[in-house]
This record gives C-alpha cells, structure tokens and sequence, in this order.
C-alpha cells in the first residue's frame, strides 16, 4: 500500500511500511545479522515489534559484546534507578540503560546477552536480559548445599547452555563457593534448588560448553567432561589431565613466577582451547594458548590467531572472527585485569 506525499507540487509516493504482512517481517528479522538492525526494525511500531521477538533473530550471527559498567564507580552494586551504561568498542557507542533493575542487586556474571543478579535486601537469584528488559526467577543462594554454617556462597562465574525464552530446556551453569574451593552448580528458571558438583579439595578455575558437552578445569590442570542434560547430570563422563611444559622464557625478560597461573577455557570453531595465563613479579602478562585433543588427551600449542579476536576474563571468555576496527584487532588478545586499578587490556598473540 502506498501513501500520497502531503506537498501539492508532487504526486510522490512512499511504502505504507506497517501494512507489510507479519511472514514478509518475520523472514526480514531472519535475515538480520547485527543486534543494531534488529534493535532498530523493533523501533519502528507496534506490529513491526511484535514480529521481531528474539526467537527470530539470528542469534548465531557473531557480535562484539557489549562493556557493561556502572558509571558511580562503585564494583557490581546496583541501586533503584541508577543508569548503566552498555559500551561498544568497535564502534565506540554507549548506551544507558536507566532503571536497570527496580531493586538493590549486585550484578555479577553474563551470559549469552543475559546478566546474573543477586538481591542485596534477600537472597534471591534471577536473570535480566538489559536489552528488552525481561526477568527470570532462580532459585536464591539458601537453596546452594550449606557450604559453611551462616555464610551464603559466592557465585564467580554464570554459563548458559541456551537462550532463555527460545529454548524451554536452558540450564544455568554456575562456579559457586568461597575462593579455596569453587564447585559447579546447576539449575534452571522454575527449579525449586541448585545441584552442586565437584570434589572435596578441589577448586574450578573455568567452564565452557563444547560439542553439547559442559567442561571444567580446575587448578590440578583437570579437566572434566559431563553431560547435564542427561538423567544422570553430575556424573563424570571424562577426566583428561592437561600435561603441561611451560615454554622457556629467554633470559632477556623479567622472571615469572613459577605457580602463579590463572586458567581459561575457550570454544573457538569447533575446537577447545586451553589459555594459560601467567603473571611475572613486575605484573607483565603472558598468555600461552593450546587447543585440546579430546581423542589423544594432549595439548597442541597455537601460534597464531589468524582472523580471530580473543576476549578473556572472569565473567566471559570466547573467540570471535570479525573485521578489523579501529579498536578491535585480530589476532589479539583482550583481557580484564584482576589484579590492577586498570580494568581492561590488550596482548598481541
């Protein structure tokens, strides 16, 4: 349908772009591949909004994650009616977002879009995509096995193994526990307790999923490989111990130390990386990067990125192929550092 220009001088025409039928919408939302056009096409009305749902964008299609941060300065708390900001750094635009949560929360962990929050005033756990606003309820911090007479646990780490509100069996992965020992936790929207795995004494440093299979490495340098979406979650269904020999460090450089790690795992295009993180007495860092051989339970050294960019840090690590920008290189690593004032670095590979 074409509607007729106001100006008396001209019999122009332009689309009636609301009579576009609700498929035509659908398949356009299909096709899109950036978060800023579909954030766009929900923009434009009512109906255009109604077929753009989150079901059908292509979620699949690699995007640069968005820096979250709270502009007062003060770590992960978030108070009634405070502004966040959403920061793009290869297209260096920010974004606010006020009223981000209508309760005291403190923000911890994301996944796939969407923000793990812990309520300041009780101990309720719930998820909150920042884009559309929606909120899921979890199961609170009291429902964890007790780890220590009084204490609630601490939860370091968030992983999804699907979309929630797309796919109806998404599980919440989660390293939860005190600093000494960190375990995984699993859960889901509507679940009435977390389940907790691992084993006494030992510590997980990250988890990732690979091949529909979750993986966990702890400080031993073990990895385990189980199913959690089968009956029987919590059984263990591969241990694989990651050999590892340091490469030399010449004399030229200052000296690292020598069991001062911290360990990463990665799923980069089908394959499983292993990123050892290493720190020397002057705070320099090295990163020494190997993709696992599930099959010959053996570490192959990486040398190179090639067109990927790598982004590593508590809350997320993952590896992208995207075009070069101005503020994103390939075959880069970027990091969050944990143990300096600054925030936010980059190592060439």
């Amino acid at each position: 349908m074409l509607s007729k220009s106001s100006c008396p001088d001209t019999e122009i025409t332009y689309p009636d772009w609301k009579s576009l039928t609700d498929v035509l919408l659908k398949d356009i939302t299909r096709r899109l591949t950036s978060i800023y056009d579909y954030l766009a096409v929900r923009s434009v009305c009512g109906s255009w909004r109604s077929a753009a749902t989150r079901r059908n964008f292509n979620h699949n299609s690699p995007q640069v994650s968005l820096l979250m941060y709270d502009a007062s300065g003060e770590d992960n708390k978030v108070v009634p009616g405070r502004c966040i900001h959403l920061q793009d750094l290869s297209r260096g635009r920010t974004f606010k977002i006020h009223d981000f949560l209508p309760f005291p929360a403190t923000v911890h962990l994301s996944s796939g879009g969407w923000i793990l929050y812990v309520r300041q005033d009780c101990p309720s756990v719930g998820l909150i995509n920042p884009i559309c606003g929606r909120t899921l309820e979890l199961p609170g911090l009291d429902t964890f096995p007790i780890y220590r007479e009084g204490e609630n646990p601490c939860i370091f780490k968030m992983l999804l193994s699907g979309s929630p509100g797309i796919d109806d069996d998404v599980i919440v992965t989660v390293i939860w526990g005190k600093e000494e020992r960190k375990q995984l936790g699993f859960s889901s929207p509507g679940a009435p307790r977390w389940e907790a795995y691992g084993e006494e004494g030992h510590s997980i440093c990250d988890v990732t999923y690979h091949n529909g299979k979750l993986y966990a490495l702890d400080m031993d340098r073990k990895l385990v490989e189980c199913d959690i979406h089968s009956p029987n979650r919590r059984e263990t269904l591969k241990v694989i111990y990651l050999n590892y020999i340091s490469v030399p460090i010449s004399t030229d450089q200052v000296p690292f130390y020598r069991n001062r790690y911290e360990y990463y795992l990665v799923e980069s295009s089908g394959k499983l990386l292993a990123v050892f993180r290493r720190f020397s007495i002057y705070n320099i860092i090295r990163f020494e990067v190997f993709e696992v051989d599930l099959m010959k339970e053996e570490l192959i050294m990486i040398q190179d990125l090639g067109d990927k960019t790598m982004f590593l840090g508590l809350n997320s690590s993952f590896c992208l192929e995207l075009p070069d920008c101005d503020a994103i290189k390939s075959n880069c690593i970027y990091f969050t550092d944990h143990f300096v004032e600054s925030s936010a670095s980059k190592a060439d590979h």
